[in-house]
């Protein structure tokens, strides 16, 4: 499907893959948009799904191990990245894509009889806002009218200027995106990004890390063998946050 931004609500979007699912895949990747174009011929001679999700935090692997769960879908393997914000608490985050994974994570938390957090500290207050933002609504119209080419679904998997959502749930760039990703803005990011971590290092939400363990004993008991993996540094990013409170984060 060729779409505009995939900053979509791409929670919603995995349940209703893993509900359609003819078979259940042999391997199943979560993990943040650093892992977004890891598609299915990185795995040979195994069926491979990549149910990556925007900005997630310790609360959204639960929810997408429940939605595998409910649909009687959970793998022989899966593939759980831990990124550098994953334990940030509620009340430290400054972004709410995450907000719509909240039913997925209160039926997971309820199946596992791990405590969820108070409703009040989890209502989706920002989405709620950004719906009625009329900043946002002129933004959206006005992209739709003067787009070259609108969101459709396709047999094709690359545009000038819409990003593609592939069957194997990874991504592909629009050609206009990649003329973004020059080496001088990666050097810039890379730069930005350390200093912003240098100053903010990670905070652990302890309830996060209790609530991974509980998933894991589930995925273990069900079966599943679990991997973690660490999303790839810059190296440049990587050389400047060394010996830093970042590093020990």
């Amino acid at each position: 499907y060729a779409v505009f931004d995939l900053n979509l609500n791409i929670r919603h979007l995995r349940e209703e893959t893993v509900k359609r699912m003819t078979e259940t895949p042999d391997v199943v990747l979560l993990g943040a948009s650093h892992w977004q174009e890891a598609h299915a011929g990185l795995v040979t001679g195994l069926k491979m799904y990549n149910s990556h999700i925007h900005r997630d935090y310790w609360e959204d692997p639960l929810g997408v191990v429940e939605i595998y769960e409910r649909y009687g879908r959970l793998p022989k393997r899966m593939i759980i990245s831990i990124r550098d914000k994953q334990f940030t608490p509620v009340s430290h985050r400054t972004d709410y894509l995450w907000e719509p994974g909240i039913p997925y994570y209160q039926a997971m938390a309820k199946r596992i009889g791990f405590q969820t957090e108070a409703f009040w500290k989890t209502l989706p207050y920002q989405r709620v806002r950004a719906q009625f933002s009329l900043p946002m609504l002129f933004e959206n119209f006005t992209r739709w009218y003067n787009a070259e080419q609108l969101p459709h679904a396709t047999w094709d998997s690359h545009f000038k200027s819409l990003d593609t959502l592939l069957p194997d749930g990874s991504i592909l760039w629009s050609d206009d995106h990649m003329r973004i990703f020059t080496a001088e803005r990666r050097k810039q990011m890379s730069a930005e990004f350390a200093a912003a971590s240098l100053s903010h290092p990670p905070v652990i939400d302890p309830k996060g890390v209790e609530a991974f363990d509980a998933m894991f004993k589930f995925m273990t008991d069900k079966g599943v063998q679990v991997y973690h993996v660490h999303p790839h540094f810059n190296p440049e990013f990587y050389d400047a946050v060394q010996g830093s409170e970042y590093m020990k984060g």
